[in-house]
């Protein structure tokens, strides 16, 4: 265990605990790179019986540590797992009421004649985001009050006949999950050096849960110009970028700011698998072009209403980064882009990032609610030339004891080989090393 911690751990993690962890964030800071600060720890999908709301308030304590240690350093962020809030069996159940909801509004819009026995299900009252005509229900209004945790009760009763309501274990665990999101968001709020927390993406089976409380956390937090909460996206998902779109305009109907980390993806030959294995289509682009396609045109729609938008690129794809530099750039030469005084007479220039391609007079990140991440011990060429050149750009950096962060470091590694592309082989070639590694020093005997 000193052989893993002294050469592969010290190169890929920032430490053991949070104070071993300060003294990474230092040497980050003095290169003007931030830190998201990640407690690795990995969710079990099984139905695990014997974790108890204990094990989740204890997770909650320690992501609360983090956001402490982080509010020591400006614009810090952390990591949030919303699966080591709550019990993953119940994210997938309550999954299938929200997409349910979803459908039956979309069923609903094509039968106007059933809406009647829908009507005025609120009971009146004004719901943030109602229209002016109560009769008229926007897609926003109907899955904001039609939450899984409700669908099925009370006022909301007659759903019953079309959606079946989650078991009362489930709908306590929705409440409670949810509420230990928003206990965390409320005390960071009351932190004088506020960090944001970046909400990870998960398995698609959880995700649209997680999705769920997030954008709830964000309507309530994300006022009066306040990023605090971001929500995850990944763009290796085929309707990633039309769900962009429309969590947009709900935060633009809700009045609050919407924040996003872009990713392209965690999880991917999980979904391949699960998709095969249940015999539905597979959620996941056909080919890494594609994914490349959806994360490239998603920074466009990001950066072209980035005035209404915070925006974490995570990213260690050098043509991805060189693209989202060009837009930037394109903005500045044309001030009718929506450009702020301030970024109309930035002057920063931006040399070469990673050898994909020179260009100065980039536009001041500094002054944009864009900012750029790599994982700690990867893409430091794209890292520092990025800092080197005026940007907001960080290092997640996860910590925790060895035998928890080997196995969660292995598959953020590996995550990356499958997306990254002419640089992938470099990637295969630190996974197996670790692995190599690792399983050697853990006394693992698991075929390669």
């Amino acid at each position: 265990m000193w052989l893993v911690k002294h050469s592969v751990y010290k190169v890929f993690c920032g430490g053991e605990s949070l104070e071993e962890v300060l003294g990474t964030m230092d040497k980050l800071e003095s290169r003007g790179v931030k830190t998201v600060l990640d407690y690795a720890v990995e969710a079990s999908s099984e139905d695990v019986t014997c974790i108890t709301d204990d094990v989740f308030d204890h997770n909650l304590h320690l992501t609360w540590k983090a956001v402490e240690t982080v509010s020591k350093k400006r614009d810090g962020l952390v990591a949030v797992k919303v699966s080591a809030l709550g019990p993953v069996s119940t994210f997938e159940r309550a999954g299938v009421v929200i997409a349910a909801v979803e459908r039956l509004f979309a069923e609903l819009c094509e039968q106007n004649s059933n809406m009647h026995k829908f009507y005025n299900v609120s009971g009146g009252n004004k719901e943030p985001g109602r229209g002016e005509d109560d009769f008229k229900v926007s897609f926003f209004q109907w899955t904001h009050f039609l939450q899984p945790q409700k669908v099925g009760r009370d006022e909301l009763a007659v759903f019953k006949e079309v959606i079946p309501p989650l078991s009362d274990y489930d709908a306590d665990h929705v409440v409670a999950t949810q509420d230990r999101l928003f206990r965390l968001c409320k005390m960071t709020a009351q932190l004088e050096t506020k960090p944001s927390l970046l909400v990870d993406a998960e398995q698609s089976q959880v995700q649209g849960f997680i999705s769920t409380v997030t954008s709830n956390a964000q309507k309530r937090f994300n006022k009066n110009g306040q990023s605090l909460i971001y929500n995850t996206y990944q763009a290796y998902l085929k309707e990633t970028k039309s769900q962009v779109r429309c969590d947009i305009e709900m935060a633009r109907r809700f009045g609050v700011s919407f924040a996003l980390k872009l990713v392209r993806g965690a999880y991917m030959s999980f979904e391949r698998d699960i998709a095969e294995a249940n015999g539905y289509p597979c959620p996941v682009h056909d080919c890494i072009e594609d994914t490349h396609d959806s994360f490239d045109s998603c920074v466009r729609l990001l950066l072209e209403n980035r005035n209404r938008v915070a925006i974490f690129i995570g990213t260690h794809n050098a043509e991805s980064i060189r693209k989202a530099g060009e837009l930037l750039y394109g903005m500045r030469q044309n001030p009718d882009e929506s450009l702020t005084k301030d970024e109309r007479t930035s002057d920063v220039s931006v040399t070469n990032v990673s050898g994909v391609g020179d260009r100065t007079h980039l536009l001041a990140p500094t002054s944009l609610p864009v900012s750029f991440g790599q994982l700690l011990g990867m893409g430091d060429n794209l890292t520092f030339t990025l800092s080197d050149s005026g940007f907001r750009v960080y290092k997640y950096v996860p910590y925790g004891p060895v035998e928890v962060t080997i196995p969660y470091l292995l598959r953020r590694v590996q995550e990356n080989c499958g997306v990254i592309g002419r640089a992938g082989w470099e990637l295969q070639i630190i996974v197996q090393e670790i692995k190599r590694r690792a399983y050697s020093w853990l006394g693992c005997h698991k075929q390669q």
